[in-house]
């Protein structure tokens, strides 16, 4: 169990320095077309001298911050590994979909939370290891958008992240 929480930690993290070493063109101070990620208001020199050391500064002056969880399990109630643990047959399990209704998901109100709280970031899990993900992808057909919300849970949070200036890094989970 150990060695698949160090797992989800670095995946957290390369899903993070990805986002913090995607090369931005320009100059802060001189353009306004410049894409410096928002959440890095007030490292704007340090982001021009080195992007991925501006976004390391900002990570661990950060310090506190949103994990969440969540998926078609939710609605089970007993965790994520709940088809592994219970040994719930796959063609079973798929049915959750079904019922899956999301209608309690706020990115608002999870970002305002966050906000008030003073967290400085949100990482989601967007796939979890039952296989179901949370934005339309064409990789899948056991995802939130062919549930009956029709909803991309991921496309969601991250806009009202950006939209008040938090980091929203997200983890894809693969085994």
């Amino acid at each position: 169990m150990k060695l698949k929480f160090f797992i989800a930690v670095f995946l957290t993290l390369c899903t993070f320095f990805n986002q913090c070493t995607q090369e931005k063109k320009g100059n802060p101070k001189e353009d306004d077309s410049f894409n410096m990620p928002n959440y890095l208001k007030g490292y704007e020199a340090e982001y021009e001298e080195n992007p991925r050391m501006a976004n390391l500064k900002w990570f661990s002056e950060a310090k506190y911050g949103l994990f969440m969880h969540y998926g078609v399990y939710s609605q089970v109630g007993r965790g994520e590994w709940v088809m592994f643990r219970e040994k719930i047959p796959v063609a079973e399990y798929r049915k959750l979909i079904n019922t899956f209704d999301p209608s309690g998901f706020d990115a608002d109100a999870i970002t305002n939370l966050a906000i008030e709280a003073g967290m400085k970031y949100i990482t989601f899990t967007t796939k979890h290891h039952d296989g179901f993900a949370l934005w339309d992808t064409k990789q899948t057909e056991f995802k939130s958008t062919n549930s009956q919300s029709g909803r991309d849970l991921i496309k969601e949070l991250a806009d009202a992240c950006h939209k008040k200036g938090k980091l929203c890094s997200k983890i894809y989970i693969v085994y």
